[in-house]
């Protein structure tokens, strides 16, 4: 695609608020081509009808900004896809309030291969966090990748866990790929690309991130995949709206069964299985999904490895033992905060410490 189409992308976006249907549907009436859209404005936005915020912002025909973030891209090295390209993720193309900008780091043919979206709550219990770790295995034993938000709790566990088991996985992201929220999870999101994985997001960097952003993040981690998966929810949360979401989108909603039916972290689930979500008893109910489809699943032969560490990793071990809060650690190690949170996430990666909910603990 040539810089003035990528511009005229950008700029379109631009003009509408996040998650507007209108940047797609104006797309789709032009098939792509959007400069006759750009020569003839005044007649254009009478004729869909624009609303006249937008339309003061498409006049102003400021390409300009749209050359600033394309720059920055280019600086940072972020790639951007356009919905006529063909590496734009077809799933996507489904919704009718599909971005027609994604910026990314890594991979984005895995966007292409079987992909199911786990979600859950931020504040999950022991349970929640080893319900993420099985079926995340079982997806990835049959070449499954995986999908999810990137937040704190059980979105970080789905990709730690697929790390560990050699999978792919994608993070949707409710910020800009450059911003460093939530910190703890920066080693993470480079180790998602470093291991064939992708970042996506529907925003361009260094925009200011604002709360109703990650709701509009969670269309698009239904829409990416072919079935959702919800671990643990709260009845009020982000995993809700995901979870509806998929619904709305004609989607397959799973739930794990939860061993508590009066806990907050049930809740959620029960309001899934409610308005329309199906218990999964095992990962054969997603198998089903694929029976007749274009994808052939095999299950990958497990192999074991023998896991050298460097003496800091192990000396950070020691000091675990069975579990310690990370302030324990840090005193006892005299290793600085940033160097002791990326050597955890590296652990947790090879699967030799598990984060709790008080702190860390070793996991063989």
């Amino acid at each position: 695609m040539e810089i003035q189409d990528i511009l005229l992308h950008i700029w379109l976006c631009s003009s509408f608020s996040y998650g507007s249907a209108m940047p797609c549907k104006i797309l789709k009436a032009y098939s792509g081509n959007l400069k006759p859209f750009f020569d003839n404005l005044e007649s254009e936005i009478k004729k869909f009808k624009i609303t006249e915020k937008s339309a003061e912002k498409l006049n102003k025909k400021d390409l300009e900004s749209a050359r600033k973030i394309l720059d920055l891209c280019r600086k940072l090295k972020i790639k951007i896809v356009t919905y006529y390209s063909e590496k734009f993720p077809s799933r996507l193309k489904e919704i009718n309030d599909c971005p027609i900008v994604l910026y990314y780091y890594g991979n984005i043919n895995i966007s292409f291969t079987p992909c199911v979206s786990v979600i859950g709550t931020r504040n999950c219990d022991k349970i929640g966090l080893e319900n993420a770790r099985t079926i995340t295995k079982e997806l990835v034993k049959y070449g499954i990748t995986t999908v999810s938000g990137c937040a704190k709790g059980i979105d970080k566990s789905i990709h730690l866990n697929t790390l560990r088991e050699k999978g792919n996985t994608i993070a949707i992201l409710g910020t800009p790929l450059d911003s460093k929220y939530p910190y703890e999870n920066c080693e993470l999101k480079r180790n998602i690309v470093k291991n064939n994985g992708l970042l996506i997001s529907e925003y361009p960097p260094k925009i200011k991130t604002y709360a109703w952003h990650f709701p509009l993040r969670n269309r698009i981690i239904s829409a990416m995949a072919d079935c959702v998966v919800v671990v643990q929810s709260k009845e009020k949360s982000g995993t809700i709206l995901t979870a509806r979401k998929a619904l709305e989108y004609k989607k397959k909603l799973f739930c794990i069964p939860p061993p508590n039916i009066f806990d907050e972290n049930s809740k959620g689930v029960k309001k899934c299985l409610e308005e329309g979500a199906s218990l999964l008893m095992g990962i054969e109910d997603i198998l089903k999904l694929y029976e007749n489809s274009k994808y052939s699943l095999k299950k990958k032969e497990e192999t074991k490895k023998e896991i050298d560490i460097p003496e800091k990793f192990k000396v950070l071990m020691n000091v675990i033992g069975e579990e310690r809060r990370l302030d324990e650690i840090l005193r006892l190690t005299k290793y600085k905060t940033n160097e002791t949170l990326i050597m955890l996430t590296q652990l947790e990666l090879l699967n030799l410490v598990k984060k709790t909910t008080t702190g860390y603990k070793k996991a063989i």
